[in-house]
């Protein structure tokens, strides 16, 4: 007991002789006031419970910088490297292999690959992501394939969360345009006229009248009072009339004729918008960025 005693004394003796301190190694590092040398061996710090970012009770009054390992025991904190910033616990790294980042965090970079946890949303199978990750992206509710965020935009519009929905472009219909008149001219503009055929019409029915009647090779027989007759004696042309009493109408046919060309009217006009129906982009001016989802390593 009093050789291990001596031991200790010699020791702390050397210790506070030196201005530097060095454990596996008798040359510490002029700039270190400790130094552990080992190269099959880590740096194990004391292991704790944490149970709440501002835990100031499982180590009582904790000095500002005091650096302890989280077994992750309790659900408030992911096990990991935690150091006392003077008001909470701050994470230096954690199981996911971030101090800042948790898994579902998104971000956009201009990195092109995964990296450093992040993971590029591109729509790929859950399947080809490691099974840590894989067990992550399920607890966040991500499917058999993680989301494509190509040519999309981050949106809080009360969907289901990771989904792409909506388009870039829309098709406007009429009840989409401006309520305006269309105004065009007509072909053959000035002056014209149009042929008009009227329908055949009967003539009045009043009035008394008679018809002349001619007969050829015949004489009149008598020029006086008495019988009349007509017989055939070989004579020229013989003018007689019908007689006039009694009413009656004639069918007249009004010839077609050309309408006067002065005058004003006016005729229907179509005018064709032009469009073809091509579907508008909505998209605003981009900078072309990628979209990453942090599930660790």
């Amino acid at each position: 007991m009093k050789k291990i005693v001596s031991v200790i004394v010699l020791g702390l003796v050397f210790l506070n002789g030196n201005a530097q301190t060095g454990i596996g190694t008798t040359t510490p590092s002029p700039s270190a006031k400790l130094e552990v040398f080992a190269t099959n061996q880590g740096f194990l710090p004391p292991r704790i419970t944490l149970t709440s970012g501002s835990d100031a009770s499982t180590i009582s009054s904790p000095a500002t910088g005091l650096l302890v390992y989280n077994t992750g025991n309790n659900v408030a904190l992911q096990a990991g490297y935690y150091y006392w910033n003077g008001t909470s616990w701050a994470t230096i790294a954690t199981a996911l292999g971030s101090s800042q980042n948790s898994a579902g965090d998104i971000k956009s970079g201009i990195q092109t690959t995964d990296h450093n946890g992040w993971i590029k949303l591109d729509g790929r199978a859950k399947s080809s992501l490691s099974a840590s990750q894989q067990a992550r992206a399920t607890a966040i509710g991500i499917g058999a394939n993680l989301p494509d965020a190509s040519n999309t935009y981050l949106s809080q519009n009360g969907g289901a969360m990771g989904t792409v929905s909506g388009s870039n472009t829309v098709v406007l219909s009429q009840a989409n345009l401006p309520n305006v008149n269309f105004t065009g001219t007509s072909g053959n503009n000035g002056n014209h006229s149009h042929n008009v055929d009227p329908p055949g019409v009967y003539t009045n029915d009043s009035g008394n009248h008679y018809h002349d009647m001619w007969f050829n090779n015949d004489d009149y027989n008598g020029s006086g009072g008495g019988n009349q007759s007509l017989e055939d004696d070989g004579g020229g042309w013989q003018l007689r009339n019908t007689n006039w009493s009694g009413t009656h109408n004639h069918f007249v046919d009004i010839p077609n004729f050309t309408s006067g060309s002065v005058g004003d009217h006016n005729h229907s006009v179509s005018v064709s918008s032009g469009g073809s129906a091509t579907p508008i982009t909505t998209a605003p001016r981009t900078l072309s960025v990628t979209m990453f989802i942090y599930l660790g390593l």
